[in-house]
């Protein structure tokens, strides 16, 4: 019951970044249908797991990335920063996925004018992703000097962030 919202948002934002694609209304509509009856998909509405969670913040992020594409403006720039920041603090491997939406983010920031308006909407950005899900890295880095924590991370087998578990269990 808890994930149902969630399956109603991916069905959603599929529905809307296809119609920002360009495609007509019945195609958008059975790409949203189609992916919300794949087995393994439906599958989840009777676990626990936070996957389907996951895959829906990431698609709101990207359909407000999409709005940020047509028109950059603080109120993109803040929902855009919400839902990535709640994609972030959902589960830490979505830290990866978020790097997907980031770089485009980045690009679309840059192409603004320097000054004033640059700097505000890059510090707005930053507040409304930490302040939804970003803070947990800073929270674990305060309490235990890894950001990744409880992950190990390693680099050549050499330690850079000190954990309890390593890559392969903890993924």
């Amino acid at each position: 019951l808890g994930q149902a919202p969630f399956f109603v948002l991916v069905f959603l934002s599929i529905y809307n970044i296809s119609r920002k694609l360009g495609a007509s209304k019945q195609f958008s509509f059975w790409a949203a249908a189609l992916t919300t009856v794949t087995p393994n998909y439906f599958k989840h509405l009777s676990i626990a797991y936070v996957d389907v969670m996951v895959a829906a913040w990431f698609l709101i992020a990207l359909n407000f990335l999409l709005n940020l594409s047509e028109r950059f403006d603080i109120k993109n720039v803040v929902l855009f920063g919400l839902s990535l920041g709640i994609l972030i603090g959902t589960k830490t491997i979505a830290l990866t996925y978020s790097f997907i939406l980031i770089i485009p983010f980045l690009y679309f920031l840059f192409k603004q004018k320097p000054g004033w308006p640059f700097i505000y909407l890059s510090v707005l950005f930053f507040i409304c992703a930490t302040s939804t899900g970003g803070f947990s890295y800073i929270r674990n880095f305060i309490q235990t000097g890894n950001p990744l924590y409880p992950l190990i991370l390693k680099i050549s087998d050499k330690v850079i962030f000190n954990g309890v578990m390593g890559k392969a269990n903890f993924t």
